[in-house]
C-alpha cells in the first residue's frame, strides 16, 4: 500500500476522537485506516501525549519544509 498523508479533515477527526477519550482501536474502526499510520501520526505530530489537529498540521509543514531533495544530492554524488 502506498504512503498516504493524512488530509486535514482526518487530522481533525483523530483529534476529536482522542478528545472523546476513544481508544486507538475505536479510532481505527471509525476512520477505516490501519493502526500504524494513525499511531505514527500521533507520535510524529502529537506533543506531550496530546494530539491537536492544527498543531499537527504545523508540525507536518515544518518537517516537510526542512526535507532535502535527495535526487539532487544523489546525482551530484555520482557525477551525474
Amino acid at each position: 500500500m502506498p504512503y498516504t498523508r493524512f488530509p486535514p479533515c482526518e487530522r481533525g477527526r483523530i483529534h476529536a476522537l482522542y478528545e472523546e477519550g476513544k481508544s486507538m482501536r475505536a479510532i481505527v474502526a471509525a476512520l477505516g485506516w490501519h493502526c500504524t499510520p494513525i499511531a505514527r501520526e500521533r507520535a510524529r505530530n502529537g506533543h506531550e501525549g496530546l494530539y491537536e489537529a492544527e498543531q499537527a498540521k504545523l508540525r507536518y509543514r515544518a518537517r516537510a519544509s526542512r526535507q532535502v531533495d535527495c535526487t539532487c544530492v544523489f546525482s551530484h554524488a555520482h557525477g551525474s
